[in-house]
């Protein structure tokens, strides 16, 4: 078999997963199973259309439209669960030391997970793409729009794939086959009505067309956001190679966890550049949750766990602590708030200070009280692993409890205690906060921090 030599040979991976895909009796089932989802459709539009209902016109722009979601649909879920189940696949077969022993690279591995799990999928996709170019030719679309959707359809649908791979890299054993079926889908579902609501309101949205501004700049929406699936796609790649180089590595490293939240404060600015002039305290609060948003993905994608604790001590003799050698993750974590916080303050002066300056202060320290919930679950873990789950619900007890309280007795003072309450009071701008939770955030730290450095004394002896 000519292909499957020259798979095998420059791709074994690939060659492997891509091959039985390939055989007579898998293509005819994939391609009739994607005719039967396409052709009930095809044929009540045509039905319609000879009722009287559509005008010829109307029916390629309807048929434009459910082949674009299809598009979605190959790519965005089928293609991620199929890609983030190469994983599961190697552990139910028994064949993982094997998928760790093949003398191929990071990328090479990426490459023959992502498009040998894929092959009949891309195959059909790369059909449907045609099938999208042609409707929308008939029913007068843009060229220029078609061409740009098609582009993002496809990055966005490799970007799925990568996400998923990743997630099935990083999660515990029992959860990769709930994590490859429901992050595909969670996406979709999250994703939906926010492309639903932008098509039926597109023309009160974007009443000049369909644009951006960043930095002053207009940019074309599919063209920006292909533009920012790309640059997410460059860290899932990142993630993958650290992940298949080490299994143990985390997702950032140091320096990639501080270029990430830069690249995030870029972005984020150049959005809010110009709403800043009409809305300044809105567009300064916006880029403040986003960022931070950024900020906690950054500092928990790039954690240490206490087995890094361990062997680092093992073959340094250093426990954790802020030393390079050892470094703990409240070092790190620091570093990384205290960036942010730099950031926050600049952008606070552009926009002229419309917020007291304190507030900066006061949403890093919700920043280390998580971070010092996070490092407790991680010296911990040695106890039992169920300490996550501990930590994850105080940690949830800590984001909502105080806004839940502080809206039932409409007390701003406990509603600022919360993070999600004190964006609440800034944003209603009628309100000073006090500095109350300053002291609150501190008291929990000094609670959590006692513990966390008794750890790591243990540890130390």
């Amino acid at each position: 078999m000519a292909l499957a030599d020259f798979l095998v040979r420059h791709n074994a991976l690939l060659g492997r997963y891509a091959i039985p895909q390939l055989r007579p009796i898998s293509r005819v089932i994939a391609i009739c199973i994607y005719l039967l989802l396409v052709a009930p459709i095809i044929l009540i539009l045509v039905a319609m259309h000879v009722a009287g209902n559509l005008d010829l016109r109307a029916l390629w722009r309807t048929l434009f439209v459910i082949f674009a979601l299809f598009q979605f649909l190959l790519l965005g879920i089928v293609g991620a669960h199929l890609s983030g189940s190469a994983i599961l696949q190697e552990r139910t077969e028994r064949s993982i030391d094997f998928f760790r022993l093949l003398p191929l690279s990071a990328t090479s591995r990426i490459v023959g997970i992502v498009v040998g799990r894929n092959i009949v999928t891309l195959c059909l996709a790369l059909c449907n793409t045609l099938f999208v170019a042609i409707c929308g030719a008939a029913g007068g679309v843009s060229s220029r729009l078609t061409i740009e959707f098609l582009i993002f359809s496809w990055v966005s649908g490799v970007l799925a794939m990568l996400f998923a791979l990743l997630v099935s890299t990083c999660a515990p054993r029992r959860l990769i086959p709930s994590s490859t079926t429901f992050v595909p889908l969670l996406g979709a579902a999250l994703c939906l009505p926010f492309a639903i609501g932008f098509a039926v309101n597109r023309h009160e949205v974007y009443p000049h067309g369909a644009y951006v501004h960043f930095f002053g700049m207009e940019i074309r929406l599919f063209v920006f956001i292909t533009c920012l699936a790309l640059y997410a796609g460059f860290w899932f790649v990142l993630g993958l190679i650290r992940r298949f180089e080490n299994e143990r590595a985390t997702f950032f490293s140091p320096a990639g966890s501080y270029a990430n939240l830069a690249g995030a404060a870029v972005i984020t600015g150049g959005l809010i550049w110009q709403y800043a002039s009409e809305n300044p305290r809105h567009a300064l609060l916006i880029f403040w949750c986003s960022t931070a948003g950024v900020l906690l993905l950054a500092l928990f994608g790039s954690c240490r766990t206490w087995d890094d604790y361990l062997e680092a001590q093992g073959r340094t003799g250093e426990g954790p602590g802020l030393r390079s050698v050892n470094r703990c993750n409240l070092a790190h974590g620091t570093g990384l708030v205290l960036i942010w916080g730099i950031l926050a303050t600049l952008i606070e002066l552009h926009t002229g200070m419309v917020i007291p300056f304190g507030s900066v202060v006061i949403c890093m320290t919700f920043c280390y009280v998580l971070l010092a919930l996070w490092e407790t679950s991680v010296t911990c873990a040695a106890w039992t692993t169920r300490i996550h789950l501990l930590t994850g619900f105080l940690a949830i007890l800590y984001v909502i409890l105080p806004a839940i309280l502080g809206a039932i007795t409409e007390a701003k003072d406990i509603l600022a205690l919360s993070p999600v309450g004190y964006i609440t009071v800034l944003a209603d701008g009628k309100y000073v906060p006090t500095m109350s939770p300053l002291f609150f955030n501190g008291g929990l730290l000094a609670i959590l921090l006692l513990f966390v450095f008794r750890r790591y004394h243990s540890l130390a002896k």
